[in-house]
């Protein structure tokens, strides 16, 4: 039996704006921010921190959600931003990033 490897892209914090503009395109609510960092297993202090930082800004408690998921965590792929997607139910979100692998500049 063979085993066909998908390649996995991990992602950076390069990839912010690229990150940002698939949720946004796959209309992410932005003030869900908060449960997509606990989804990603981001510290709650730090997840607290931001909220309290940017009060009123939930454009900006995302981007910065992602920033710090981008340089801190060590599961920093498509696959792992799905699997936090579609725990929330968000599933267009979720399917959305796959085709935009091809942009990465790795």
């Amino acid at each position: 039996m063979s085993t066909v490897r998908r390649r996995v892209f991990l992602l950076g914090i390069n990839q912010l704006r690229l990150v940002r503009d698939v949720l946004k395109e796959s209309n992410f609510i932005d003030a869900k921010w908060f449960d997509l960092g606990v989804e990603l297993d981001l510290p709650y202090p730090q997840l607290k921190n931001i909220e309290d930082t940017y009060v009123n800004n939930p454009s900006r408690c995302l981007r910065e959600c992602l920033s710090l998921w981008l340089t801190s965590a060590n599961n920093c792929t498509w696959e792992s931003l799905a699997s936090a997607l579609e725990r929330m139910n968000q599933k267009p979100a979720a399917t959305y990033g796959v085709p935009f692998e091809s942009k990465l500049k790795l």
